[in-house]
Parts: C-alpha cells; sequence; structure tokens
C-alpha cells in the first residue's frame, strides 16, 4: 500500500492495491487512517495490520476473542473466502476513518457502507463453516484419494519413463523469478488456492516479487513455458520474533513431477545457497501441517521440528545451511 503525507489532523491517507476489500474499497482507492487505541477498535471496523510475510494489509475485523488475558482481532477481506487471521495488538497500525472514491468522501459509518459492514460481520461465521466444509473435502480428494492414486501410478516404472523422456525433450530450468513470471507463478499457485482468480493471484504475486527483492527471492522450476516449483527464501528483521533471521516458505511442486527428478531438492539448495551468500548460518522452514508431503519431506531432511507457538497450522524446521 502506498502511503501520503500526513494531513493537518495527523491523519494518513494510503491508496489501496489488491482487491480482497472488494466491492467496499478497490484497487486505487484512497483511504483516510489515524492511529486508534485497540479498544476504540470495533467489530465491522476496517483496520490496516503489519504481518511477518506482507507489510500492511487493509481488511474489516469480524471477530474480537481474548486468549490469554489478551485482546485479539479476527480480520477478514470481504472479498476473500477464508476463516480469517489473527491479528495482535502489536500489530495493528491503522483504523480506516473514510474512503475518497471519485473525489468523494465517504464515511465508513454511515449509509451503505455501514450495512455492509453489519452483513459482512454477520455472514462471516456462516461462511466459515461452508468454507471449512469444503476445504475439509477437498483436502481429503486431493491429498488423500487423488494423493493414493498418484503414489501409485509413481511406482510404475512407465510413469517415471514417460515423465523423463519429457523433461529430457523439453529441458528443466531453475532461476530466480522476475516481475513478468507473475502469471505463470498464478497458474502454479492456483492448483493450491484453487478459489482464487488468476488476475488477482498474478498482482499478489506481482507485488510479493517487488518487496523481496532487497532481503530474499523467489525461485522457480520451469519445464517449456510453464512453471512446475516454486519457494521463497526471505530474510526477516523483526529482532525478538520467533521468525527473525531467514525463511524458506512457499513450497509448490507439480503433483506430476513430485519425488522424480529431485525438483525439491533443486529448489530448497538454491534458496539455501541464496541465504549462504548473505553468511546465514541457519534458515527456518516454514510448512503448513497439514501440506502432509512437504512436512515428510523436511523431517528426513533436518530431522523434528521445533517447538513453536507461532502457530499452530504451521510446523516449523530449523538446520545449518551448509547441511543442505
Amino acid at each position: 500500500m502506498d502511503m501520503k503525507k500526513p494531513d493537518k489532523n495527523q491523519r494518513l491517507y494510503y491508496k489501496v492495491e489488491g482487491m480482497s476489500m472488494y466491492p467496499a474499497l478497490k484497487n486505487g482507492d484512497m483511504v483516510c487512517v489515524k492511529q486508534v487505541n485497540l479498544f476504540n477498535i470495533n467489530v465491522g471496523d476496517i483496520i490496516i495490520h503489519s504481518t511477518l510475510l506482507s507489510k500492511e494489509i487493509i481488511h474489516r475485523v469480524i471477530k474480537k476473542i481474548t486468549q490469554d488475558g489478551k485482546q485479539i482481532l479476527i480480520t477478514k477481506g470481504d472479498n476473500n473466502i477464508s476463516l480469517g487471521e489473527r491479528v495482535y495488538p502489536k500489530d495493528v497500525l491503522y483504523k480506516v476513518l473514510f474512503v475518497e472514491k471519485g473525489g468523494r468522501r465517504i464515511e465508513l459509518n454511515k449509509g451503505l457502507m455501514k450495512l455492509r459492514a453489519i452483513f459482512y460481520t454477520h455472514t462471516s461465521a456462516i461462511e466459515m463453516c461452508i468454507y471449512s466444509f469444503f476445504m475439509n473435502c477437498r483436502y481429503i480428494l486431493r491429498h488423500i484419494i487423488l494423493g493414493k492414486i498418484l503414489q501409485e501410478l509413481q511406482r510404475l516404472g512407465i510413469y517415471k519413463s514417460l515423465i523423463m523422456i519429457y523433461v529430457n525433450k523439453n529441458r528443466i530450468h531453475y532461476r530466480a523469478a522476475k516481475t513478468n513470471d507473475a502469471i505463470s507463478l498464478a497458474r502454479l499457485y492456483r492448483n493450491y488456492y484453487w478459489l482464487s482468480k488468476l488476475k488477482n493471484l498474478a498482482e499478489v504475486l506481482n507485488k510479493s516479487i517487488r518487496d523481496i527483492e532487497d532481503c530474499g527471492c523467489y525461485f522457480l522450476a520451469q519445464i517449456g513455458n510453464n512453471v512446475v516449483g516454486s519457494v521463497v527464501i526471505r530474510r526477516f528483521s523483526e529482532e525478538g520474533h520467533v521468525l527473525s533471521g531467514w525463511c524458506m516458505y512457499n513450497f509448490h511442486v507439480d503433483w506430476r513431477y513430485r519425488n522424480i527428478i529431485g525438483i525439491e531438492q533443486r529448489l530448497v539448495k538454491l534458496a539455501a545457497e541464496r541465504a549462504e551468500k548473505e553468511e546465514a548460518k541457519e534458515i527456518k522452514i516454514l510448512v503448513p501441517r497439514r501440506n502432509i508431503f512437504w512436512v515428510n519431506f523436511f523431517q528426513n531432511l533436518c530431522g523434528n521440528p521445533i517447538p513453536s507457538q507461532f502457530d499452530k497450522q504451521i510446523v516449523i524446521f530449523t538446520y545449518n545451511v551448509k547441511l543442505i
């Protein structure tokens, strides 16, 4: 998000990027924000918060919960189908006061914008239940049923032979990603984020590639014109945070090529070499707990994961760079 200079009331103006808050906020809209106390943020408000993997996100507060005596916000984009994300007090940056559309100032707590806030906050619980149901069905279909079928196919010598013939004919290349790779990356990612539109994914990836140029890199595996694998290596500077230092995440390899031609090992090695050039001695590996393939891959590579309270859905491995 692009920030403009503060006005006389010390309010900041941000230019919205992306479509996660559509139709309330569109790409290019200007929003006026101000720092407020957490107690002045209510369910239905739109806030800007920071995350470790993305600098700033603008989402709506759909719920407030208390955990270990601390208040936590649950936020979600109006246009996103997800379970929402937890936002801790230290990560809250601003509350959105109003939006400017076509030269008009539109208050968020009046008229249509107020109705939208009521609608999206009250339908989020139902949406979460539906989303959770379909994601569980998808997990069973993709990771259990189709995964077992693919494993059986890969045991057949003829399957591996056909893949090797195809790879030898088209060659496989490994390289750092550029911004014009966003569309190709989005096609690979869409196999996992299946509810996302290709254009929206490409916009997010384009920005992400640009954002980490000074502190990391996307690495790609490409066969012909198709991206078949990717990984991200990035250095986080937040001192004292569980993920400070070098982290590797966003592991993707096309199902057809897994465990056959060594794409996984090559991508991890490239990422580790990038960190080693910056004199890194240790890398943290972030893997979604439900991604059994990658959890097993890294457990075989570097042993058991480390205990962490960072996120129960994420498994964290750590090891010496030179061991890769």
